[in-house]
C-alpha cells in the first residue's frame, strides 16, 4: 500500500476526491467554510448577520399635529405641520372665513374657536365657518392625540382690515414672510413695485417681495451681503439705484452699498466715515437723497 502524505492530494478514480479531502483538511479553509455556512444560516431565518432584531416603536395614539390646514377666502401660506402660528389679512367686506384643519392621526380630538370658553369639538377635514370682528381674530385650534398625553395649539391670526381713514389695512399685510424663511425682521424700504427686507439673523441677504402678490421675489434679492461681512443688515434706504444697508454691529463701522438693480457690492459708494464721527452702531438709515 502506498502512503499519500497530508500536504499531498490524491485523486481516486478522476473524481477530485483527493482535492476535496485536502480542502476539508485545511484548518483556514475549514474555518471559513463554516463561517459562510453561519451567514447563510442567519440571513436564511430573516436576521442580518452580526446584527440583533429591533422590534419597531409604535407610536399610534400619541401624534397632536396637524397634515393640513386651510382657510378660505384667503390663502395660509407655508404650512408646516411643526409650525403653530399663521397670519392672514382680509378685506373689510369679508365678515367670515372657512378654515379646514385635518389631523394626520384620524383618531385624534380637534376642538376649534376664539377662546377656551367659544370652542367645539369639529370632525378632522371639515370646514368651519369663524364670524369676524374688525381688526384681530385669533382662531385657536386645539389637538390632542388619540391618547389624551399629547396637546397642541395651532393659532391663525385673521387680520380683518378697519374701514376708516387710518384703520388696519391688513389685507395689504405682508403675511409670507415666514415661509419664506425671513423670520427676524429689520429695515424694510420699497420703490413702489419691490419690498426689500433685511433679516439681522436670517440668512445674510435682503429679501424681496412682489408689493401686489406679496410673494417672495427671490430674482431680486440681494444675496452678497455675507461675502462683504454686512452678515446682521439692519436699517436699509435707496435712492433707486443703490441700496444703503447698515451693520448692527458693525466691524468696519459704515454703510454698505449694493447695486440695486444686480445686488453685486459697489464700494465706491460705501460710507466710510462712521468710526470718525462715533456713530460706530449704526441701525435705522434714512435719506432725502442728498443727506
Amino acid at each position: 500500500m502506498r502512503l499519500i502524505p497530508n500536504e499531498q492530494s490524491a485523486d481516486f478514480a478522476g473524481t477530485g476526491q483527493g482535492q476535496r479531502n485536502k480542502l476539508m483538511k485545511t484548518p483556514a479553509m475549514n474555518y471559513k467554510f463554516l463561517l459562510l455556512i453561519l451567514v447563510l444560516s442567519a440571513f436564511a431565518q430573516g436576521i442580518g448577520y452580526g446584527q440583533e432584531s429591533v422590534p419597531s416603536v409604535n407610536e399610534s395614539g400619541t401624534d397632536a399635529t396637524l397634515s393640513r390646514l386651510t382657510a378660505s377666502p384667503v390663502d395660509i401660506i407655508g404650512f408646516d405641520s411643526d409650525v403653530t402660528e399663521y397670519h392672514v389679512g382680509v378685506a373689510n367686506s369679508v365678515t367670515q372665513v372657512t378654515i379646514t384643519a385635518t389631523a394626520t392621526d384620524a383618531g385624534a380630538t380637534i376642538e376649534m374657536g376664539k377662546s377656551e370658553t367659544d370652542k367645539n369639538t369639529v370632525a378632522s377635514g371639515s370646514r368651519q365657518m369663524v364670524l369676524l370682528d374688525e381688526g384681530l381674530n385669533t382662531v385657536y385650534i386645539w389637538v390632542t392625540s388619540q391618547s389624551g398625553t399629547i396637546k397642541k395649539i395651532y393659532t391663525i391670526a385673521v387680520g380683518r382690515s378697519v374701514d376708516s381713514a387710518y384703520g388696519w389695512k391688513a389685507i395689504d399685510d405682508f403675511n409670507t414672510l415666514r415661509a419664506a424663511g425671513n423670520r427676524s425682521i429689520d429695515g424694510i424700504w420699497s420703490d413702489g413695485t419691490t419690498m426689500w427686507v433685511a433679516d439681522e439673523r436670517g440668512d445674510e441677504k435682503l429679501y424681496a417681495y412682489d408689493m401686489i402678490s406679496k410673494e417672495e421675489d427671490p430674482e431680486k434679492d440681494i444675496n452678497t451681503l455675507d461675502a462683504a461681512d454686512n452678515d446682521a443688515p439692519d436699517g436699509i434706504w435707496s435712492d433707486g439705484t443703490t441700496m444703503y444697508v447698515a451693520n448692527d454691529p458693525s466691524f468696519f463701522e459704515k454703510i454698505y452699498a449694493y447695486d440695486l438693480a444686480t445686488g453685486t457690492r459697489d464700494r465706491d459708494k460705501d460710507i466710510n466715515v462712521l468710526e470718525i464721527a462715533g456713530n460706530d452702531n449704526p441701525e435705522g438709515i434714512w435719506s432725502d437723497g442728498t443727506t
